[in-house]
């Protein structure tokens, strides 16, 4: 460990605690500090597992939805409420 003060070569083996302590408080410090806002893994062992599929439409669903929109039954909702929500912009 080289010294190029005086007063530190005066302390000699005084100043090896010193120099532990501080540097303690110091990785103690930086410890706490960056672990604050750290999340534990939402796992451990294993991954959660996927949702399952989406099942596909089926040409009888797809006629079906083609019905709704000719009949005006659709949840799409109509050309007026899409024209309002142009003229509105953005949320």
């Amino acid at each position: 460990m080289p010294c190029v003060d005086v007063h530190i070569w005066a302390l000699r083996w005084y100043f090896l605690p010193v120099l532990l302590l501080s540097s303690s408080v110091v990785l103690g410090t930086a410890l706490v500090t960056m672990n604050v806002q750290r999340q534990y893994p939402k796992f451990w062992v294993a991954q959660i597992p996927p949702q399952p599929p989406v099942p596909a439409k089926t040409e009888a669903d797809k006629v079906e939805a083609k019905e709704q929109v000719l009949r005006g039954e659709s949840d799409a909702g109509s050309p007026h409420d899409t024209l309002r929500d142009v003229e509105r912009g953005p949320a």
